[in-house]
């Protein structure tokens, strides 16, 4: 008797609203890529509508662009994001999954997976991580004698001084002198940060 043939399931359908904003970009490819290794899946990229268009969008339940294949899962991060990404589900279904506490009640989501530095509590439909999703990997084989430097910026959350973070940086490159460091800013870094810094033989930048 012939072995039944594999049922061949259609891929996973994700769609990314963007702002256009890399880190918010990165935040939800980090989650559809990973999906992405886990089982078959197609990623479309979206940009986010001017507020006005999406709440129009939303009520006239018909969302502007070209023909694209129905959505399983709407990934977005980013309040610029939150407005299309209900009027995608409206019109073509889907599930809708914001990174990051949203501006409108998560309610009106499928599913939160915020930081819990946002200080919102798990529920039924908030999935707290540890720090953002993003699109790092672990690496295989890790060399001690390489660190990375990850350099914020202005934050309402919190006070920025960059003095004091250059007296961080010099102090951590005098106790580590076998180490070779990079360094990297954000768009929060304040522009002249990186010319206030020294760039000894041990630091990329």
């Amino acid at each position: 008797m012939n072995s039944p043939e594999p049922v061949m399931r259609p891929p996973l359908v994700v769609w990314i609203v963007s702002d256009g904003k890399p880190g918010h970009v990165n935040q939800s490819l980090g989650l559809a890529e990973a999906l992405a290794r886990a089982t078959s899946a197609e990623i479309v990229t979206l940009p986010a509508l001017p507020a006005w268009r999406a709440w129009l969008a939303w009520l006239l339940k018909r969302l502007p662009g070209s023909i694209r294949p129905s959505p399983d899962l709407i990934v977005g991060a980013g309040h610029a994001t939150h407005v299309t990404m209900l009027a995608a589900r409206r019109a073509h279904g889907g599930r809708a999954v914001v990174l990051m506490k949203p501006s409108l009640p998560r309610r009106y989501f499928d599913l939160c997976i915020l930081p819990r530095h946002d200080g919102v509590a798990a529920d039924a439909r908030t999935l707290l991580t540890e720090g953002a999703v993003n699109r790092i990997r672990p690496a295989t084989a890790r060399d001690a004698r390489q660190g990375l430097i990850l350099i914020g910026g202005t934050s309402p959350h919190f006070e920025w001084n960059s003095d004091a973070v250059q007296v961080q940086i010099k102090s951590l490159l005098a106790r580590t002198p076998d180490m070779h460091w990079t360094l990297t800013t954000s768009r929060r870094t304040p522009d002249d940060f990186l010319a206030q810094l020294p760039q000894p033989p041990g630091l990329t930048v």
